[in-house]
C-alpha cells in the first residue's frame, strides 16, 4: 500500500498501554505487538528504507518504581524511540559524531 501512494506521513494507534497492574504479563504482548508492526513496515517498505523514519512514543510517562498491584503509575517522564537511515540526522535534529 505505502508503495503504491504519495503518503508521507503516517500515524497509528496501539492501546493498552495503562498498565497500572500486572505490568509484566501486559508489556510482553503489547511489546511483541510493536516488534512485528516494525517487522511488516519493514518488509513492506525494503526497497525505500533508508528514506523512512519511524519514530515510536507515548504521551504520558510512567514512574520507574513498581506500585503495590505489580504496575506503574503515571510522572512527568516520557519515552522515544527513533529510527532513521545514517542520512536522516537532520530530520531528528541531532549531530552527527
Amino acid at each position: 500500500l505505502f508503495k503504491e501512494t504519495p503518503v508521507q506521513i503516517l500515524g497509528c494507534n496501539i492501546g493498552g498501554w495503562d498498565t497500572h497492574t500486572n505490568q509484566s504479563n501486559n508489556l510482553n504482548g503489547l511489546l511483541y505487538e510493536v516488534a512485528h508492526a516494525y517487522e511488516a513496515l519493514h518488509l513492506d517498505l525494503q526497497s525505500q528504507w533508508n528514506d523512512v523514519v519511524v519514530i515510536t512514543m507515548t504521551e504520558f510517562g510512567r514512574t520507574s518504581n513498581e506500585n503495590g498491584s505489580f504496575g506503574t503509575d503515571h510522572a512527568e517522564a516520557t519515552a522515544m524511540l527513533a529510527r532513521a537511515a545514517t542520512d536522516c540526522h537532520h530530520v531528528i535534529k541531532t549531530k552527527r559524531k
